[in-house]
């Protein structure tokens, strides 16, 4: 197909790897179809990068495409678009066309026309249609368009061939380097340097809440995808390949066909991928899959109640879950999962039984709220329930705070969230958090690094804590680094402790750091863990994300039925709960009677002073008050707070006085970037002495 027409091509601001947009120009260059293309994600200034394209270029059709999260982004885009040249069409691709709703399409954001489906077997053809009003645009599979009555049509999309066409992504479009550099792996890290290769499209599963993005899995012949991972380790540099696609292959058999053919060629990759258990991945499979180069396989969780697989349509039972990763276990091949709360119909012993699950089998795993997404089966369930009513009202909703962090607080979760579960609200938010924190201290106690040390330093943004041990499974060195103070507002000592980016490079297994365990503090947090365990009536003064961590995990052994709920001396939220506790009004602390405050606050001695003011005005016993902090870190921590804000200072003078290097060459930047990146107080001190003789001078 020859065309002198011209797309102006364009990616959203998203680090992932753009797998469907590299498709997309390939298709186009396939069809000779020309383009020019940005990545807003590599632009320093996207609104006056698609301005100047728009102004010095004409097109036939801006095209774009992605997710419901991108809406604002596709919105800007025509905003932009209709102000320049109000007659070029906007065509809008991707899983938003499939889950959107017409509002939300043709009102909110304005386009002219959708592709459903596989850009391949719809998009030449669209932009035959625009640009030589030969076609009818009824006949184009996959358009989506208004007819000459004003009536949205939705044409059936066709799937491309997969066999007999083997192409590959147009990465050459892209920098790839930056991807590299920067996409990370859930439940694996940061740092992986992978390149994304699909073994074909789609998914076999039609699960309530997934909205797969083009329907049934079609495979690739292995020979097409090795010749592409061939193709990919001789351009680029890269260190591994993750299997992109929502699953690998649909049975065991494909699995081990595919190792096979690739361990028999030179110069593999290492390579990881996402399964189905129901699959029926066996022991033999994972050895195959291992010896092949698989670093890591993963699968989805879901639930640990067969009642709930069943009504999210797994097709799949508790105990093959676990069958499944205990498999990998036994072949030595590291995994991972994920599983969801709040499912449709779930129950207290329900949320129990994944916990168990997880536990049992020791799954690197993490939890993720039931997202009623658009176009989901379980979307629609809420709508038939009366719980979604205006659907754009909840996409507004939806957009501006998701479904809410399960830690934001009771009442933002009832702002946000929409309970398709058989608890009430306040019951499933106060089970689901004690459950997801029983599974957090689990991990938190089983893989905790070994030889812990930790400093203190100035860094140009706050003061951190730098943490180095080794992993407790294979005893590779791991570090860990996080803000105390992000430059004026304190965070915390403690850290995350666990999260799904804190994972072995090696092994793969989770990693546990315990600021409290390490050896310089050890003592006076044995000391602490003993007393608090005595208290019945507990405040926890503070609330930063050390007030987060121990609702996360269960620091201290207690009983959190034992925790009265939080006090805010600082007024920093306004909030009447954190996560499923209260927070107390200072002034009726002592009507509560607690018999201990633990303080968590920046400044201890303030919130222990109110503490005391506020019992002794109302004439009552004072409470015993445990610091989180020792007397000795809470001492490190203030001076180098204190070295840090003397280093802002300087550094607010240096760039003051910036303009004055203009006259001495890029060398003198050189210099300055040097200086303020080792936070050098020396070198800064010279600095500032050359500056001034300058000046004077």
């Amino acid at each position: 197909m020859m065309h002198s027409a011209k797309l102006l091509v364009i990616k959203p601001n998203y680090t992932a790897w753009p797998v469907g947009f590299a498709y997309v120009l390939k298709c186009l260059e396939d069809n000779n179809i020309s383009f020019d293309f940005i990545d807003a994600s590599r632009s320093i200034s996207f609104s006056k990068e698609i301005k100047s394209k728009l102004r010095n270029n004409e097109y036939a059709a801006v095209a774009s495409g992605g997710l419901l999260g991108h809406s604002e982004f596709f919105k800007e885009i025509v905003l932009v678009l209709r102000k320049i040249n109000k007659n070029t069409p906007f065509i809008l691709g991707g899983n938003i066309i499939k889950d959107g709703f017409d509002e939300l399409l043709f009102d909110y954001i304005g386009i002219d026309y959708g592709v459903l489906g596989e850009s391949e077997t719809s998009l030449p053809q669209l932009v035959d249609f625009i640009y030589n009003n030969k076609k009818l645009i009824s006949d184009i599979p996959g358009a989506v368009y208004k007819d000459r009555n004003n009536v949205i049509v939705r044409k059936s999309p066709e799937r491309f061939d997969l066999v007999s066409k083997n192409i590959f992504p147009a990465w050459d479009n892209f920098d790839v380097e930056f991807y590299v550099n920067n996409c990370s792996v859930p439940f694996v890290g940061p740092d992986m340097r992978f390149m994304p290769v699909l073994t074909g499209r789609g998914c076999v599963g039609k699960c309530t809440f997934c909205s797969p993005s083009i329907g049934g899995f079609r495979k690739r012949p292995i020979s097409h995808v090795i010749d592409e991972i061939k193709y990919l380790t001789l351009r680029y540099d890269f260190k591994r390949i993750f299997f992109y696609n929502e699953m690998f292959y649909a049975s065991a058999k494909d699995i081990n066909n595919f190792c096979e053919e690739y361990y028999a060629i030179e110069n593999k990759k290492p390579w990881m991928a996402a399964v189905r258990v129901d699959a029926n991945i066996g022991i033999d499979t994972f050895t195959n899959m291992k010896k092949a180069g698989c670093e890591l396989v993963s699968a989805g969780i879901e639930s640990g109640s067969d009642e709930i697989l069943a009504l999210m349509r797994k097709h799949t039972k508790a105990e093959k879950i676990l069958a499944f990763f205990m498999a990998a276990k036994v072949a030595h091949l590291p995994s991972n999962g994920t599983f969801i709360i709040g499912n449709e119909g779930e129950t207290e012993e329900d949320i129990i039984k994944t916990i168990d699950l997880a536990i049992k089998g020791e799954i690197n795993t993490g939890e993720s709220l039931m997202y009623l997404y658009p176009g989901t089966a379980i979307y629609d369930h809420a709508k038939k329930k009366g719980l979604i009513v205006d659907d754009m009202k909840y996409f507004k909703q939806m957009l501006r705070s998701g479904t809410g962090s399960l830690y934001s607080g009771l009442d933002q979760m009832r702002k946000n969230f929409i309970n398709m579960t058989n608890l009430s609200i306040s019951e499933f938010y106060k089970v689901a958090i004690r459950e997801i924190r029983r599974y957090n201290t689990f991990v938190f106690n089983r893989y905790s690094v070994k030889d812990l040390s930790c400093r203190i330093d100035v860094s140009q943004f706050g003061v951190k804590m730098v943490m180095s041990g080794s992993c407790c499974e294979c005893g590779t060195p791991v570090c860990y680094e996080y803000y105390i103070y992000k430059t004026s507002e304190y965070l915390g000592v403690m850290g995350d402790g666990i999260n799904d980016r804190l994972i072995c490079q090696k092994c793969y297994h989770q990693l546990s750091f315990n600021y409290l365990e390490e050896k310089e503090n050890a003592l006076y947090y044995k000391g602490l863990k003993n007393k608090i365990k005595n208290y019945r009536r507990i405040v926890i003064s503070g609330i930063n994300d050390d007030a987060l961590n121990l609702m996360r995990i269960n620091y201290f052994d207690i009983d959190y039925n034992d925790v009265l709920g939080f006090v805010d001396f600082n007024k920093l939220t306004k909030n009447s709960h954190f996560a499923d506790l209260p927070i107390i009004n200072k002034d009726d602390i002592a009507r509560l009677t607690p018999d201990c405050v633990l303080v968590l606050d920046a400044d201890m001695s303030y919130a222990g002073i109110c503490i005391k003011k506020i019992f002794k005005s109302k004439k009552v016993p004072a409470p015993d008050v445990l610091y989180l902090k020792s007397d000795k870190i809470q001492l490190e921590i203030n001076l180098n707070y204190k070295a840090y804000k003397a280093n802002r200072n300087t550094i607010e003078f240096i760039k003051e006085k910036c303009g004055i290097f203009c006259r001495y060459g890029k060398d003198k930047f050189l210099a300055l970037n040097i200086i303020l990146e080792n936070n050098n107080i020396q070198m800064l001190s010279s600095l500032i002495d050359t500056l001034k003789r300058i000046k004077t001078n």
